[in-house]
């Protein structure tokens, strides 16, 4: 009598080595219930975090006051020539600025634009943390003509003229009097058309501004 050998994992070996010479079936690709449950709640992280930031996005920064003229003890003189004067309040580490900065750029790129005063509020902590003073502003900020940018310790100057979050501009005509004040971004570190850098674009040349105030986004000076 011959005997063939069979391989370790031919169902015939399989059914000798079971009890009662049964061979023992094993389902193929079938998930387990944990490899189901691990996926569904990576499914949920991803929208829960999804809706997080898309929240986060669109949540506006605080509005702060109104200042309708400008603030005699700002410490800060207003320019004159008759030109008008933007205030712009900037937190160099946030995120955000980026955003408000290219917009601000956009603005200032059109060839046809009346002159005007750009005063820039740089945050700076009384504190001075390194990360603090080794930030700096985009070079075409400080070199663009008629803009002034000034130190703002703990965000002083911006109490001054009601400014509470990073991107804040405020729009004073020649005669000292408050047009607007809002944002220029859509949402956080959002580039592209919106209300806010629409009506500053009416404003300095002299047209009526679609608004009077428009939401901020960007990070708290305080």
């Amino acid at each position: 009598m011959i005997i063939i050998p069979q391989p370790a994992n031919s169902p015939l070996s399989n059914a000798a080595s079971s009890p009662g010479g049964a061979v023992a079936a094993t389902p193929k690709g079938r998930a387990s219930l944990p490899s189901i449950l691990l996926v569904a709640a990576w499914g949920v992280l991803m929208v829960v975090g999804f809706v997080g930031l898309e929240r986060y996005s669109q949540a506006p920064g605080a509005p702060g006051t109104r200042v309708e003229h400008w603030p005699n003890n700002a410490g800060l003189a207003r320019p004159g020539n008759g030109q008008a004067t933007v205030v712009l309040s900037v937190h160099p580490l946030c995120p955000c600025t980026a955003a408000t900065l290219d917009e601000l750029q956009q603005v200032l790129m059109r060839r046809d634009l009346p002159p005007f005063h750009l005063v820039v509020l740089r945050l700076l902590p009384s504190e001075k943390p390194a990360e603090w003073k080794d930030s700096a502003l985009p070079d075409w900020l400080s070199s663009y003509p008629g803009v002034q940018v000034v130190e703002d310790r703990d965000a002083a100057l911006s109490d001054t003229f009601g400014l509470t979050t990073s991107g804040h501009v405020a729009f004073y005509r020649p005669d000292g009097t408050l047009a607007f004040k809002g944002g220029i971004t859509a949402s956080r570190g959002h580039r592209g058309e919106n209300l806010g850098a629409a009506t500053l674009k009416a404003l300095l040349h002299g047209q009526p501004p679609p608004a009077e105030a428009t939401s901020v986004y960007g990070c708290s000076l305080k």
